[in-house]
C-alpha cells in the first residue's frame, strides 16, 4: 500500500512548484527504495507506478488549498496531478482520500469524479468507524480514571451517526484523557480564527445566534457542508455551517 501525506511541505516552500516537486520526487524515491524499481529519465510517473500496482491512501489531500501562495491556476494544476496519478490507471486497485474539503467543491468537472464522498454530514455507511462511541469513551474513563464520562460527554459529544447515536471527537477525547483536563483541543487544529472573527464582528448577526445556543435556545439554519471550504465566511449560513463541520456546534 502506498501512503502519501500531502500536508507535508519542503523547507522552504514558497510556491506550488516547490511543493509538487517535493511530493513527486518523494514518491519516486520511496518506491525505488521499497520495490527496487529504477525510474528512467524520460519515464512518466504513471508508467513508473504501473510496475508497482498498489492501493493508494492520500492523507490530507486538501491541505495545500489553504496555503497563501496557491493561485487558482495552481489548484487546477494540482487537481490535474491527482487525476493523472489516480484516474483510470491500471495500477490503482483502491484510492482513499482524507481531508476536510469536499472533492466536488473544487473538482467541478471530471478530474476526480470517480470518488464516492462521505462526511459527517451525509455518511450512513462508514460513520460508525470514525470517532469514539459512548461505550468506548466509558471504557477509557474507567481504565484511565483521569476524567469522568459526564465531563467528556459535555465537552466532546459533538456528532451523531446516521441512526442518531453519539459520536465523540477522538482527538479531543484522547488529549483530554492524556492531560487530565477538558478544553477545546479540536479548535487547535482548524481555521478557527476566521470563525472567531466572524462572531466578534457579528457578521450576519451570528453572535446573537451563538448567544441563543449557549442559553439552550434552538436556532434554525440551512446547513451546507461545503461551507467549511469557503475562503470568505460572509453570511450567517456559511458561518454556522462551518462551525458544524469543524465540530464547534452540534
Amino acid at each position: 500500500m502506498i501512503f502519501m501525506d500531502l500536508s507535508k511541505l519542503p523547507d522552504p516552500c514558497k510556491n506550488y512548484e516547490q511543493y509538487i516537486n517535493y511530493i513527486r520526487d518523494g514518491l519516486i524515491e520511496d518506491i525505488e527504495e521499497r520495490y527496487g524499481i529504477q525510474k528512467r529519465r524520460r519515464m512518466s510517473i504513471n508508467d513508473f507506478l504501473a510496475a508497482v500496482g498498489e492501493p493508494f491512501i492520500l492523507d490530507e489531500w486538501d491541505a495545500i488549498f489553504h496555503k497563501a501562495f496557491m493561485t487558482e491556476r495552481d489548484k487546477e494544476a494540482y487537481l490535474e496531478f491527482l487525476k493523472g496519478l489516480l484516474k483510470n490507471q491500471p495500477y490503482v486497485e483502491l484510492a482513499y482520500l482524507t481531508g476536510v474539503l469536499p472533492i466536488a467543491k473544487y473538482s467541478s468537472g471530471s478530474e476526480l469524479n470517480m470518488f464516492a464522498e462521505y462526511s459527517f454530514m451525509n455518511d450512513n455507511v462508514y460513520d460508525a468507524y470514525f470517532g469514539f462511541n459512548e461505550m468506548e469513551v466509558r471504557q477509557l474513563c474507567d481504565e484511565l480514571g483521569s476524567l469522568s464520562y459526564e465531563d467528556l460527554k459535555t465537552w466532546y459529544d459533538g456528532y451523531r451517526t446516521s441512526d442518531g447515536k453519539s459520536l465523540f471527537n477522538p482527538r479531543s477525547v484522547s488529549q483530554a484523557l492524556s492531560r487530565g483536563v477538558c478544553q477545546s483541543y479540536w479548535a487547535e487544529t482548524g481555521p478557527m480564527n476566521e470563525i472567531a472573527d466572524c462572531i466578534e464582528n457579528n457578521v450576519g448577526e451570528v453572535r446573537e445566534d451563538v448567544v441563543r445556543l449557549v442559553a439552550g435556545i434552538p436556532v434554525e439554519a440551512k446547513i451546507n457542508g461545503y461551507s467549511a471550504a469557503e475562503r470568505v465566511l460572509d453570511t450567517r449560513e456559511k458561518i454556522l455551517s462551518a462551525m458544524v463541520v469543524y465540530g464547534v456546534l452540534l
